[in-house]
């Protein structure tokens, strides 16, 4: 078995023109990062049991539709919160679209554009990490780069912090 697997992956790597490698994606998973004065928090979307397969070229697409109502944050204060602040109502859906997939000095690296509460962000060159089973990368956006207002608490006590990290992994 693991002879066939060897010669697979030679038969990828030296076959006719440009290397060509194909991964397949088995889960995809977003997940938000902040922090309030009294502590962190996370919202988490995640979709398993997929079978898409992703090759790297610049053709390659790969879109995220994620219903706002779909994040899980874990409870339903918090999930409220977030929901409230993306403009759920408004904005029923978070877009993300992975472009571009290439492989560059032993990294896999495409570009992110991210619509959250109708605001579109743009990430070139991403760098993504890929580990035994995920490619995984980070990004860090504000919430004044998408025109939201972080919810406050008791009176100004409970306070979101402007800058927000987004982790995109895909499980291979």
């Amino acid at each position: 078995m693991v002879f066939w697997h060897i010669l697979v992956v030679c038969w990828l790597l030296v076959g006719e023109g440009e290397p060509k490698m194909e991964l397949v994606i088995t889960s995809k998973t977003i997940t938000v990062y902040g922090q309030t004065s009294i502590g962190d928090f996370s919202c988490c979307y995640s979709q398993n049991g997929l079978q898409d397969t992703l090759t790297l070229n610049p053709s390659q697409r790969l879109d995220f539709k994620i219903p706002v109502d779909s994040f899980s944050c874990g409870n339903f204060l918090l999930n409220r919160d977030f929901r409230q602040t993306l403009r759920a109502n408004e904005y029923p859906k978070t877009m993300v679209e992975a472009t571009d997939f290439r492989a560059e000095q032993g990294y896999i690296v495409c570009n992110i554009a991210v619509e959250i509460a109708g605001k579109v962000l743009e990430f070139m060159d991403v760098q993504m990490d890929q580990h035994k089973n995920k490619l995984e990368t980070c990004l860090s956006i504000s919430s004044q780069e998408l025109d939201l207002k972080p919810p406050s608490k008791l009176g100004g006590l409970v306070q979101v912090d402007d800058e927000l990290s987004i982790n995109f992994s895909l499980g291979i």
